[in-house]
């Protein structure tokens, strides 16, 4: 006697992955607006070589941050934040400066004018 087995050939069946388990994060993440928005500032209002630095640095710390490098963020940011703050004074000290200037060089006018010494012989 003879045993004939039938098979039966059935498709793979792919199953929908289950959806990802949300990423758990240790530490918070690390915020660079203000970073950003004080080099921004300094920038335009005071000068653009410390603002420039500023926002190259927050930039640099936006990537390590993405790149999860903690510290190098923390670092950089903190580098774009003493350019802001340096940015800012000295804009301000070039502000008064050229105030004073510009006030002294009125009064030193006026008075060569008042006294009738023109300058010309």
């Amino acid at each position: 006697m003879t045993t004939v087995v039938m098979t039966q050939v059935t498709q793979p069946v792919v199953a929908p992955a289950p959806p990802p388990a949300p990423v758990q994060r240790d530490e918070p993440l690390i915020s660079m607006t203000v970073a950003t928005t004080a080099s921004c500032f300094v920038f335009w209002m005071c000068g653009f070589l410390f603002g420039g630095i500023a926002f190259i640095a927050t930039l640099i710390a936006k990537s390590a941050a993405s790149d999860g490098d903690r510290e190098g963020a923390v670092k950089m940011r903190r580098v774009s934040y003493g350019c802001s703050i340096a940015g800012a004074v000295v804009g301000i000290i070039t502000i008064i400066a050229l105030v004073i200037v510009a006030v002294k060089s009125k009064h030193m006018s006026e008075a060569v004018s008042y006294h009738g010494v023109t300058g010309s012989h």
